[in-house]
């Protein structure tokens, strides 16, 4: 028998060598030789929405995230403190809802703008809407053997964020933005990773509320959020939103009925910055919107 191997099969083999391709690396460097200048993180609303990182905002559903979080997008596309947060740089911002129709998104919109006298100058081409449904997909979706794969909303959002010129993509809700099984930590982990990934490669701040698991939610608790928990883990930034409580109430001589319409954030999960020492309060309140028939 001859020991020469066969050319077809040595062929084959250095394909193979060649498909493996360059090995991994670490890309480490030498401490002591790190000498530049540390770029500051780039804030961009108070202490709640930053480049390069994934931030979400936990509540029970009905509570009002969506309408904060638009009050907080008119915000930064107009450069305005309208939530009694400092806005640091105005913002081109791009809302997602992935549970709202296009008609719902903009009566949630409009009156937000209605409140607070923004007119339509003030953010045209600084404030874009998108209610895809479920044509626009998922980030991940399980494919025919239960195995974690790429869908097509992530090639939507690179799109559009450099379409637009985004800064901040808010996508509402978390829930909404994949097809994996909420309650597997890996899973998740690699849904806040494509997340993360995408706020580091475009340079944004990527925006995910959540929902919370059933049962009463604790301000400054973001260990109710529902499913698992390296959804909160991945996440930098995570605030809870809640109502007032009969105790609150009582203490601010605000009525039974009416509580409900005063809403507290807190500092649930704050990685790169001090946490609030103090709830921030905000209040629902109805605008018309002159649309009757």
């Amino acid at each position: 028998m001859s020991g020469d191997l066969d050319p077809e099969v040595l062929e084959l083999s250095e394909l193979l060598e060649t498909a493996k391709g360059p090995p991994p690396s670490l890309q480490e460097w030498d401490a002591g030789e790190d000498q530049e200048p540390i770029p500051p993180r780039q804030w961009l609303l108070g202490n709640v929405i930053c480049r390069r990182f994934v931030s979400s905002l936990l509540a029970d559903g009905g509570t009002g995230k969506t309408a904060l979080r638009v009050a907080q997008a008119l915000a930064l596309a107009t450069g305005r403190n309208l939530t009694g947060e400092n806005v640091f740089q105005r913002c081109r911002v791009l809302l997602v809802s992935l549970e709202d129709d296009r008609d719902e998104l903009r009566r949630r919109v409009r009156a937000a703008q209605y409140h607070h006298g923004i007119a339509y100058e003030d953010i045209k081409g600084w404030l874009f809407l998108s209610a895809p449904g479920g044509k626009a997909g998922k980030l991940l979706t399980l494919d025919g053997r239960g195995r974690p794969t790429v869908g097509g909303l992530g090639e939507a959002l690179q799109q559009s964020i450099e379409r637009n010129g985004i800064d901040v993509l808010c996508l509402d809700p978390f829930v909404k933005t994949h097809a994996l099984s909420e309650n597997d930590n890996n899973q998740m982990d690699q849904v806040i990773e494509s997340l993360a990934s995408l706020a580091m490669e475009k340079n944004i701040a990527v925006d995910v509320p959540h929902h919370t698991a059933k049962g009463m939610i604790g301000p400054g608790n973001a260990d109710r959020g529902r499913g698992a928990s390296a959804i909160k883990d991945g996440a930098r930034l995570v605030y809870t939103l809640t109502t007032m409580s009969e105790d609150e109430a009582d203490r601010f001589g605000i009525s039974y009925a009416d509580r409900r319409l005063y809403l507290r954030t807190d500092s649930g999960k704050v990685n790169i910055t001090p946490p609030a020492s103090t709830a921030k309060w905000f209040k629902l309140v109805g605008v018309a919107l002159g649309n009757t028939g």
